[in-house]
């Protein structure tokens, strides 16, 4: 299941390229403060979380890119996702994310208008293109790869095969289609940011995917995805 959540700004500022870490861990605060025992469950129990958040996004027309991040002024309409196949937390998030109408992530404030729950990723289908353009963490042995290791592929197949088996798929197959590497200023550091389009195929794959995205940290923002097709992507060999 995923849901979309619409906001409203309530004043000017600079929203965070990499508003997911913020977000998500505004919205664990809010779940911890409606049911603090399944909190930690969540947070205790599970080193993959069962569920995933997205970077605040704003509407085209309304994007104003600056260096120190989004301009925001008031009135501009932007949008969340968090998705995840279990029910019981999507039912305890939603509850608790529109508990308290007011969303403050650093110094933008933004309203909470609505939710809706988007149509189901079809059961049916075991072949799918995705793309991401935010942070995602591959784990390869005991430290994280980006994209100048030279087993960097290897840590991103290793790492979604692990995920999706853990939540009770099967991977048969895994092209980067295409791959760009960009970076993001977070507290004055610098982040990684993969623009990727992908092709998995297997039994659930797709829809775990969709719901949980790439990499570890998806409660977090990272490796969030969306539905892509070959044709937007980059060819490899003409990437720089």
């Amino acid at each position: 299941m995923r849901v979309s959540f619409q906001l409203t700004a309530e004043n000017e500022c600079h929203l965070s390229y990499q508003s997911g870490v913020l977000l998500g861990s505004s919205v664990y605060a809010r779940l911890r403060k409606i049911d603090k025992e399944f909190a930690e469950k969540l947070h205790d129990e599970y080193t993959l979380k069962p569920y995933a958040v997205s970077n605040i996004r704003i509407p085209k027309p309304h994007r104003r890119p600056e260096k120190e991040g989004l301009k925001i002024l008031p009135g501009t309409p932007a949008y969340f996702y968090i998705s995840s196949m279990h029910n019981e937390i999507m039912h305890k998030t939603i509850m608790a994310v529109m508990k308290e109408p007011t969303l403050n992530i650093r110094d933008c404030k933004f309203t909470l208008t609505g939710a809706k729950i988007l149509q189901e990723y079809p059961d049916d289908i075991e072949r799918a293109v995705f793309h991401t353009i935010t942070p995602a963490v591959f784990q390869l042995g005991k430290h994280y790869a980006d994209t100048k290791d030279k087993n960097f592929l290897l840590a991103v197949e290793d790492t979604t095969r692990l995920k999706i088996e853990h939540f009770g798929g099967k991977l048969d197959e895994l092209s980067i289609i295409s791959l760009k590497r960009r970076f993001y200023n977070y507290k004055g550091a610098w982040i990684p940011v993969f623009d990727m389009v992908f092709e998995v195929a297997g039994k659930r794959a797709p829809q775990i995917i969709y719901n949980y995205g790439i990499g570890h940290k998806n409660a977090f923002g990272f490796g969030y995805v969306k539905a892509g097709r070959k044709e937007n992507a980059v060819p490899r060999k003409e990437q720089r």
